[in-house]
């Protein structure tokens, strides 16, 4: 597995938000609501936007680009986040060594600290499947702002070989996180009866 974070950052900012490293001087534990948290699929479209499908299933299709994505409301324009990435046994790589993570003994775990801007309401970190990624059930735990963990699991799945699967229709991350934010907003509201 490899980070994907430098492509999701740029992608990202052409729709209002970012996802880029900065440093922890400008980034203080804070205040942070989620609004909402999704895992899924990652893919580009023809004009090179973003899209995102949510999914419990990754297809271990070496070069598909899988991840989270949280909706925020951040009192601050920087958030802290920590991702735990537990994957079922010890993938063959997880990709080159960055300042901020660590793996366990094992082998088994990545961890990472990261700081995104968070001023567009949207921050995201993203992995491709490489070759030698294990098939079985994998987690990730994302504690945002020091205060909020948001809890991803899946399956990674044999995927067909060669060429990456076109995934299901997936729309931009922005509209996605902004559909599932209005599902929950209305499935939180009071019922009203006539």
């Amino acid at each position: 597995m490899v980070r994907w974070l430098a492509l999701a950052g740029a992608a990202l900012l052409a729709i209002g938000s970012s996802a880029q490293a900065v440093t922890s001087a400008e980034a203080p534990e804070t205040d942070v609501e989620v609004v909402c948290a999704q895992f899924g699929l990652f893919d580009m479209d023809a004009d090179g936007r973003v899209l995102f499908t949510p999914s419990a299933t990754v297809p271990l299709t070496i070069g598909q680009d899988f991840g989270w994505v949280i909706l925020l409301r951040a009192k601050d324009p920087v958030v802290r986040w920590r991702e735990e990435f537990q994957a079922p046994a010890r993938p063959k790589t997880w990709g080159p060594m960055m300042s901020g993570r660590t793996i366990s003994r094992d082998g088994t775990t990545s961890l990472m600290d990261e700081y995104s801007d968070a001023r567009g309401g949207i921050i995201t970190h993203a992995w491709q499947i490489t070759e030698g990624d294990p098939t079985g059930h994998y987690v990730m735990r994302v504690l945002v702002g020091g205060t909020s963990l948001q809890i991803f699991e899946f399956e990674g799945v044999p995927g067909p070989t060669g060429k990456v699967p076109t995934p299901p229709p997936g729309q931009p991350v922005d509209k996605a996180m902004h559909d599932c934010a209005g599902a929950i907003s209305r499935a939180e509201s009071p019922k009203t009866t006539g």
